[in-house]
């Protein structure tokens, strides 16, 4: 049975295919570090079903353990490389996700605390936030830097749900990626599903209580 929207004191976001379009860039910069430093890098699908929401320097440990059996590769190198392409390539051509910006406004006006939990870095955070004039909605934000297990442990929803005082069951995580979903289920939070990357089936899979193709979709399910 699907959980009362009714109750819901707080929204809390992902980043990365919530708020913006970013992994086709991900993508992009992935491959480049892995062609600068000539590593194998895994197939396309299988960076979409293993890859998403985590964090980048998990991304890596994967990478050179599955596909290149090399230690001496250094994992944090290939992660701040990666971050540094992807920002430079953000910053020209990165876009919310439709219907976002207007979405989280209206939040802003109905709900008592807004917040992110991102597997991200702060410098990635940062150019989002500045790129799309976000800093002035959010109560709390969870970046990469402040957790020690990334989705899909519930270390980053349990994390900011302590951060803005507000029983997991009465906030409402908005995740477009498996990993995500999961994290945001076992923290106990209510979860909806966005089809940014993955569709319904498997956003259910991962414990999705609820699934919306958009924010429009979402807008009239909240009543906003």
């Amino acid at each position: 049975m699907d959980k009362d929207l009714k109750n819901i004191k707080a929204i809390i976001f992902d980043m990365d295919g919530v708020i913006v379009d970013s992994e086709p860039l991900h993508d992009e910069a992935r491959r480049i570090t892995c062609e600068k430093y000539r590593i194998k890098c895994p197939p396309r699908e299988t960076g979409h079903n293993n890859f998403r929401g985590k964090p980048v320097s998990e991304i890596f440990k994967y990478i050179v353990r599955e596909y290149n059996k090399n230690d001496d590769i250094s994992v944090d190198e290939l992660a701040d490389y990666k971050t540094k392409i992807f920002l430079e390539i953000a910053s020209e051509k990165l876009q919310p996700i439709p219907g976002v910006l207007e979405f989280i406004k209206k939040c802003r006006d109905k709900y008592n605390k807004l917040a992110l939990t991102t597997s991200a870095r702060e410098e990635v955070k940062k150019l989002v936030f500045e790129k799309f004039d976000l800093s002035d909605y959010f109560d709390a934000i969870v970046t990469r830097e402040e957790i020690k297990n990334g989705k899909p442990h519930p270390e980053p929803f349990l994390k900011t749900v302590s951060k803005i005082g507000v029983p997991a069951e009465d906030c409402l995580v908005i995740e477009d990626s498996y990993n995500g979903t999961i994290s945001a289920s076992k923290a106990g939070c209510v979860t909806m599903g966005i089809t940014t990357y993955f569709n319904k089936e498997k956003l259910k899979d991962a414990g999705a209580d609820y699934v919306v193709d958009s924010f429009i979709e979402l807008s009239k399910l909240l009543e906003l």
